[in-house]
């Protein structure tokens, strides 16, 4: 308790960041330690308390934070008040409002409510523990009680409700109830600290009380001896029948006056307001052809208006076959008439509507309608509006989505479950309208006296058993007429079967007292319900005893807490019109709080609410306690540079900064940058030098907070990296080893270089703050201008255009010593190199021809190797530094014609086509003479060295091939060489051919002819970027090679292989549209108008081009499996593209997008879904969840759908694609996403099901072993179903929840073994065909016996039928039939019957009452065939069975057989434990004498 209350006055500033840290200032009264404040639900660090103030300063607000909608506050509920129900808005007429401290209506304020008005209360219940807690509703009008799951009104679902005004809480739900009166709610599980949306709506008349909202709190340490407001555990067992009343009317008519009375009953209604809407008006006056109701009219009672009346009809309102959707309901709410005599106040109501699902659904309600009585004397004229207080708030009604039409097909006065005052009632003016109208009966009636004078009378017709009697006098003919409408319904009688747990408890007398209850239920208690029952507390008490209704109430005297519900009872053999049995809880145990206590409860607001709870008791909010976390109140942070000289400037740029300094602060790392200028874009701060790194700055503007991320809305960092300047100098050749310094800032923790992708060693003596020197690598793949990349520790920065690569600056071969060797080498080479003093020491390497030569000296100028030994021929001299070959600056000169050749640019890849003409290729036999114009530039030849030339050469139009050629050629190095020839110069057609290029390419052979050959230059491997630049020359000298023999080019047979002609790939780049993958391609020179490119994916699948131009190209496949993927570009121009600053192979990997749910049962089973892309691999795709797979049910690109395992608590989720495994995130096993089966009741064909965690919508499937349960409804923690048709046996109940998984649940289902029919039941000695029904039969697995002789089993057996052919009965029985009747006795000569009993077993399970099969002694073959019905008069009129022999004496086997049961016609007795069968010794066939069996 507290001495004063705590209350909130106003909160400054009413906005501030996202991030937090705006300083609140909260004005008040009382306050003190402790104390927690929250701003929209986030803590707020308190700084300062006094009596009057409070100072706190805000936290971040999370991203899942809910800060739109309704937002809990302070202490109490928000009350609200309207004048009418037909706009429940703010601008609603009437609208007003206030806060309440309790959850109840405030009466002051509802004095000023008109004469009609609704009101709501709403807010959040705030659970002060982890309980079972049930909410209850009282209001003198019609009301309604809403709950939500979370926080959210969205998820709100009614859970109480009243059709009428309601005094006491429990009024009409101890005593008098029914299902249209639901005060209390069912059980639901909260968790404390948490808010859950609740509502409560009241429709009521001026003046009231308004409403009021309690809760129960169940599982407490408190009992009934500790506070007085504790229910106690009350359950109830109701059986009812329907009772009508035996119903006779009379009436009287005299003849000569009747004209004229109904002359004069001939005046009409006066009906209002005139502005009501009216959809029906029926006064009965017209007959009923047009009629709602379908009863006949009467006359012979005084009418409300006019001459005519309806009399006692069942139906009050039936839609017409014209009309079959019937109207309106949520349009035509009232349904007003005129009522005399005893009528019900209970009404049947048949509706329907398109539900949540958009499903057509019919619902069948029962009401009231809106009168206390009726008088049997007079008229009375009344309206109910049956969509308020009726159709709107009942329960099954509650997927009715928000403005949808309810269509009325049926309202019934008559079908209602509950006993009615005999007597009759008349209808009379009914109307349908939008509203409720007065009705004022104008009618004119003259008394008739009718005398009946006994001396006079004679019975003229009829008599009293037809129910009509005519009377008839001297003077007046009077008839008077009886008639008998309705028979009195049967009373309540049978028996029904109770539950008890696993116990079930039949043929319970539905008069059954209340002590023989007790002790029934004590003597069927096992260890689970012993507890409960078996306790000096547990007492019954029938409660009402009548003709059709019992009533019996099981309670406890002191036992406390909620007790489970393990009592369910269903019909047995029941007799009555409809008669039932039901069970209830009244009330669950625990302690009641009507109404709920603000401290539960928290106000509902259209802002985000500064919260203060002082010693855990909220404060009252008496002025503005609101504070929004707003995105303009939020500085945002778009830029922070940072530069460091002898101090370090951080500059940050964004918005929402403030120009006074004193109002900002500045921290990074945890260290303070003091302010140098600010204004509202700009915040500039100076602090001591920081490391390299990324280190966390926050910058606070008060009052309103911290400011965040511009781009991500998050934490804002300043990157402190090395800033690099210059390079001296910023070129160099390929080759590198150049000593280069590197000029900037910050350089001091620079521990990596890299040139490209190639580290440059630091000299770490030259190593400073502004200053370090590092050797250059050699180019080798990297692109001619190189990124240089600076790494510190685990982060690095990179900047362009500060150095390059020069090929001019490379060294070249200037000179060879000598141009001639041995075979046997060994001769000194002597090789000058411009610039060679720079890299010597360096990776230097000399090759003639393919073969390593012996470097022997280095020098400043070149180099001295020694010459290898090699075959006959001429070889190319190569130096390499670094990897790199570097050229010769001579120059030759060949005068040798050349082949033409077209084109002469193609790309760097190849891939064009390109054809060589000249004189006929195939027509003289030709000498290949292979010359290398790449050797041959570096030499100087001059004219004479070619000598001893015999050629015969054809004129053509150049340029031309040459015909026959054979020379002798001196080059530079120039390995001993024989002369020869080859003649003649001409021949037959080759048909072979082949074109070869230099160095990495080939040309692929596409078409020839005699003048012209095509082909395809292809790289003869894969070419990596760094190639292109190291190839020996982009100049490749074409050579034709015809049966072996090679061609000898006259001119222009030099393929330039040039950049600008090549087709070059930037970037690659891949999306998933479902289940295709398109890739987009760009670059330069890729397509060209009219040619379509080629894009194909590991050198087969074809990707679709879609769209293409020069610089893009995007195509589209089917469905790509994730891991590396080749991809080359093509296109009959200028051929393969080349992948210069990306790779050529794409890399696919699986992408989720989205996977839920995230809950699940702990038992499993739960359908787990994934959506994304490239999610199906080339071999296998696996979901872990944990440890444990997850069952695979289907996989595509786009989407994958598995069974999740059993499992608790949180486990990582894992997919796994093709061996590769991606952490994908969690899901969470918990109890409160487990379904949990309770227990269950068999009633008829229903399986009803308590349940808990399920929800009215979830997706259930109920399994009864392996066999499904159809028909799932789910109603609040009730579930019902049509269990399948099973064998005998016990099954357990499962339950699969779509998507969460399994159910807890041990229950077992026992499917009995019963036949409830046999047909063809009889037959003669021989027998016959037999067909069973009734239920638990297994196919196959079921044997029946007749007389203990099998049935033999046909093939058609299922489970509620089958079919066996009876045996012939046994000779040990069939003895009884020479047994006749006495030659005394007066009964005629007839054929003896033997009855059989039929047994049949399925299993270890027995039918539980044997049927009968009956042998006629008698029966002829043909007899037996002619139907299946029973046996004729005169066979069952014969003897049956065994018959009684005199002297009431049996032996069998000379024992005796002591008789059990006797009759004249049937005899048992029970004897030795010996056979009778087969051993029959004589028969007497005489009845009277002693039979041997």
């Amino acid at each position: 308790m507290f001495s004063h209350s705590k209350k909130i006055t106003s909160v400054f500033p009413a906005a501030g960041s996202l991030a937090g840290g705006a300083d609140l200032t909260i004005t008040g009264d009382f306050f003190e330690e402790p104390m927690q404040v929250t701003a929209a639900g986030v803590p707020c660090k308190v700084k300062h308390v006094s009596p009057r103030q409070i100072i706190c300063t805000t936290e971040a607000v999370g991203r899942s934070r809910m800060l739109g909608g309704p937002q809990p506050g302070n202490r109490g509920l928000l009350f609200e008040v309207w004048d009418d129900a037909s706009d429940l808005t703010e601008a609603g007429p009437g609208y007003r409002w206030q806060f309440v401290p309790n959850a109840q209506s405030p009466v002051r304020f509802l004095s000023a409510a008109k004469q009609s008005f609704s009101s709501r209360l709403r807010g959040f219940f705030v659970a002060p523990q982890t309980n079972n807690y049930t909410f209850w509703i009282q209001a003198d009008g019609p009301a309604s009680l809403y709950l939500s799951s979370s926080q959210d009104p969205q998820h709100k679902v009614r859970i109480a409700s009243l059709p009428s005004g309601n005094l006491e809480w429990s009024g009409k739900w101890v005593k008098n109830w029914s299902e249209s009166w639901q005060p209390k709610s069912q059980k639901f599980e909260l968790t404390a600290g948490l808010r859950y949306y609740l509502e409560a709506l009241h429709h009521g008349k001026a003046p009231s009380n308004g409403m009021r909202v309690g809760v129960q709190i169940h599982n407490t340490w408190l009992n009934p001896q500790v506070v007085n407001n504790y229910y106690i555990e009350r359950h109830e067992i109701r059986a009812h029948a329907l009772y009508l009343p035996d119903v006779q009317v009379s009436a009287v008519y005299l003849t000569p006056v009747q004209a004229a009375i109904e002359e004069l009953l001939s005046v009409g209604c006066d009906i209002g307001p005139t502005s009501a809407k009216i959809l029906f008006h029926d006064g009965f006056e017209k007959g009923t052809e047009n009629s709602v109701t379908t009863e006949h009219v009467v006359y012979g009672t005084e009418p409300f208006c006019g001459r005519f009346s309806a009399r006692s009809p069942s139906q009050l309102v039936k839609a017409s076959p014209s009309s079959p959707q019937g109207y309106d309901l949520t349009e035509y709410t009232h349904v007003c008439f005129a009522h005399k005599g005893h009528m019900s106040n209970i009404l049947h109501i048949s509706v329907s509507y398109t539900n949540l699902s958009l499903c057509s659904v019919e619902r069948n309600l029962t009401c009231q309608w809106d009168f206390d009585g009726t008088d049997p004397t007079s008229w009375t004229f009344s309206c109910t509006d049956l969509w308020m207080g009726c159709v709107s708030h009942s329960v099954p009604l509650q997927d009715l989505p928000i403005n949808t039409p309810v269509f009325v097909h049926q309202i019934d006065l008559l079908s209602i479950q509950q006993k009615e005052t005999a007597g009759l009632f008349c209808l009379d003016e009914v109307i349908i309208a939008d509203r409720a109208v007065t009705g004022k009966g104008i009618h004119l009636f003259f008394p008739v006296n009718v005398v009946v004078i006994e001396s006079g009378a004679v019975l003229c017709e009829g008599s009293e058993e037809d129910d009509h009697l005519y009377v008839s006098t001297e003077d007046v003919r009077v008839s008077v007429t009886i008639q008998r409408l309705q028979v009195s319904s049967p009373p309540l009688g049978g028996t029904f079967c109770i539950r008890l747990g696993s116990t079930v408890i039949s043929d319970v007398s539905v008069h059954i007292s209340s002590h023989q209850l007790h002790k029934l239920l004590q003597a069927n208690t096992d260890s689970s319900t012993a507890p409960y029952f078996n306790t000096s507390d547990f007492i019954v008490i029938k409660d009402s005893e009548t003709c059709y209704e019992s009533i019996w109430t099981l309670t406890w005297r002191t036992k406390a807490g909620d007790l489970p519900n393990v009592i369910n009872v269903s019909a047995e053999n029941l007799t009555g019109l409809k008669a039932a049995v039901s069970s209830r809880v009244v009330y669950d145990g625990g302690v009641f709080i009507g109404p709920i206590f603000g401290d539960m409860l928290a106000t509902s607001n259209n802002k985000t609410q500064v919260v203060v709870v002082v010693n855990d008791v909220p404060a009252n909010c008496s002025g503005s306690c609101s504070f929004q976390f707003s995105q303009e109140m939020t500085p945002l942070v778009s830029d922070v540079e940072y530069s460091a000289g002898n101090g370090a400037l951080v500059v940050i740029r964004g918005v929402g900064f403030s120009e006074e300094s004193t109002t900002l602060q500045v921290q990074v790392k945890n260290t303070t940058c003091y302010i140098v200028m600010s204004d509202p874009t700009k915040v500039v701060c100076k602090m001591e030098r920081l490391p390299l790194g990324v280190h966390q700055l926050t910058l606070l503007v008060r009052p309103y907070g911290f400011a965040v991320n511009a781009s991500t809305g998050e934490g804002i960092f300043l990157r402190v990296e090395p800033r690099l300047v210059a390079i001296e100098p910023p070129r160099a050749s390929e080759i590198g080893g150049l000593r280069v310094a590197l000029r900037g800032t910050g350089l001091e923790g620079v521990n990596l270089v890299l040139f490209g992708s190639q580290p440059c060693p630091v000299w770490e003596d030259t190593r400073s703050s502004t200053q370090i020197e590092c050797k250059v690598p050699s180019r080798g793949a990297e692109d001619a201008a190189v990124h240089v990349t600076l790494v510190f520790g685990y982060q690095s920065t990179t900047v362009t255009n500060l150095f390059q690569y020069d090929p001019s600056l490379n060294p070249a071969i200037v000179s060879l010593s000598r141009n001639r060797s041995g075979l046997a080498g060994g001769q000194e080479l002597q090789i000058g190199i411009s610039s060679f003093a720079n890299y010597q020491g360096s990776d230097i390497k000399v090759q003639i021809g393919g073969t390593w030569a012996q470097i022997q000296v280095q020098m400043d100028d070149g180099l001295n190797v020694m010459l290898p030994a090699l075959a006959v021929g001429w070889y190319n001299v190569s130096v390499i530094i670094n990897g790199v070959a570097i050229a010769s600056n001579r120059q030759g000169h060949l005068p040798l014609d050349q082949v033409a050749h077209s084109p002469i640019q193609p790309g760097f890849q190849g891939g064009g086509i390109h054809s060589f003409t000249g004189q006929p290729v195939f027509q003289c036999l030709t000498i290949l003479a292979v010359i290398d114009f790449l050797l041959m530039s570096s030499l100087n030849l001059p004219s004479s060295s070619l000598r001893n030339q015999r050629c015969s050469r054809k004129k053509a139009k150049p340029p031309n091939l040459l015909c026959c050629l054979f020379c002798r050629v001196e080059p530079l190095i120039h390995y001993i060489s024989e002369v020869f020839s080859i003649e003649p110069c001409c021949g037959s057609f080759l048909d072979l051919g082949q074109v070869s290029l230099d160095g990495n390419y080939s040309c692929e052979l596409q078409s020839s002819d005699n003048n012209t050959i095509k082909c395809v230059v292809l790289p003869r491997t894969h070419l990596l970027p760094y190639q292109w630049w190291a190839e020996v020359s982009w100049a490749l000298t074409v050579t034709v090679t015809v049966n072996g023999i090679s061609s000898v080019c006259l001119g222009g047979c030099t393929l330039h292989l040039r950049e600008q002609s090549t087709p070059l790939v930037d970037v690659v780049t891949w999306e998933s549209s479902g289940m295709y993958t398109d890739v987009t391609i760009k670059g330069q020179r890729l397509a060209w108008p009219g040619d379509s490119p080629v894009v194909r994916v590991d050198g087969q699948a074809v990707c679709k081009v879609i769209y293409w131009n020069e610089t893009s190209i995007r195509c589209r496949m089917h469905c790509i499996a994730p891991g590396e993927h080749n991809i080359s570009v093509s296109n009959r121009r200028s051929g393969q593209a080349c992948f210069r600053s990306t790779s050529s192979v794409l890399t696919i990997t699986p992408q989720v997008h989205q996977f839920y749910p995230q809950n699940f049962s702990t038992n499993g089973g739960g359908l787990l879904a994934f959506a994304g892309a490239a999610l199906k691999g080339k071999s296998r795709t696996a979901v872990l969840i944990g440890q444990q797979p997850c069952l695979i049910l289907s996989v595509t690109c786009a989407a994958i759908q598995c069974t999740v395992p059993p499992g608790n608590g949180a486990r990582a989720l894992r997919l796994t694609v093709d061996g590769i495994s991606y952490d994908i995130g969690k899901i969470t096993y918990s109890e409160e996403s487990t379904p949990t089966f309770l227990s269950f009741v068999v009633t008829g064909l229903l399986l009803t099901i308590n349940v808990s965690q399920v929800m009215e919508m979830d997706a259930i499937h109920v399994f009864v072993g392996d066999s499904a349960c159809r028909g799932v409804t789910i109603t609040h923690s009730e579930l019902q179903c049509s269990p399948p048709l099973l064998p005998a046996g016990e099954y357990p109940v499962l339950g699969l929840d779509v998507p969460k998984g399994w159910a807890s649940s041990n229950l077992t289902f026992i499917s009995q073994l019963r036949v409830t029919a046999v047909r063809c039941n009889w037959g003669g000695l021989n027998g016959g065909m037999v067909h069973l029904h009734g239920t638990g039969f297994s196919p196959g697995q079921t044997s029946v016996t007749i007389c203990g002789s099998p049935c033999e089993m046909l093939g058609n057996a299922t489970t509620t039928s089958l079919s066996c052919l009876a045996p012939r009965l046994q000779a040990s029985l069939a003895f009884l039939c020479s047994l006749t009747h006495s030659s005394a006795s007066c009964q005629e000569d007839r054929s003896t019957i033997i009855e059989c009993d039929v047994q049949v077993m399925v299993g270890s399970y027995r039918q539980q009452a044997p049927r009968s099969y009956l042998y006629l002694c008698g029966e002829s073959q043909t007899q037996q065939q002619q139907g299946d019905t029973s046996p004729s008069q005169s066979h069952t009129a014969g003897l049956v069975a065994s018959p009684k022999v005199e002297r009431d004496e049996v032996l069998i086997y000379n024992s005796s057989c002591n008789i059990t049961m006797e009759t004249e016609a049937e005899m048992e007795c029970e004897g030795a434990n010996q056979p009778i069968t087969a051993k029959i010794t004589e028969i007497w066939k005489n009845w009277g004498q002693n039979t041997q069996v």
